[in-house]
């Protein structure tokens, strides 16, 4: 993880209260992602053995957000297209309730980072980069992470 190293660059009075706050930040995405599941499998056949869609994920993102609108110029720039399906959020086209979309709520979508796998997985949070780097060809950079 990458917060923990810089630990030693604090002073020590600060150290504490660093890693405190880091610790309860990790935990707010790993709770989403666990309640996105929950929402996600209400509804859908998650026992299918054909994936959703020919593309490895779905990257569901605010085309509103100049910093998703990046990522998303970035992807295509490393040759993700065809790889990835970008599913604007703000579309009105844009379906909740489709199993491509995983059942997640426009909400939930906009809480955190989401992408569903071709098996229908909701993934939240850096998880989520962490594949969608790996199909635009450089997810060696999340190798050292974990």
């Amino acid at each position: 993880e990458c917060f923990p190293p810089l630990l030693p660059c604090l002073p020590r009075a600060a150290r504490s209260n660093a890693a405190a706050l880091y610790s309860r930040s990790m935990e707010r995405p790993l709770r989403a992602r666990a309640q996105l599941r929950m929402e996600a499998g209400e509804g859908l056949d998650l026992g299918r053995k054909s994936p959703l869609f020919d593309e490895q994920l779905n990257l569901l993102y605010d085309s509103k957000c100049s910093v998703c609108r990046w990522e998303v110029d970035t992807l295509t720039s490393l040759g993700a297209t065809g790889k990835i399906i970008f599913t604007d959020i703000e579309s009105t086209s844009f379906d909740p309730s489709s199993a491509e979309n995983g059942g997640v709520s426009y909400e939930a979508a906009m809480a955190s980072m989401t992408a569903v796998t071709r098996d229908g997985e909701v993934l939240v949070g850096v998880p989520v980069f962490e594949a969608l780097y790996r199909q635009g060809g450089v997810g060696w950079g999340f190798a050292g992470g974990r």
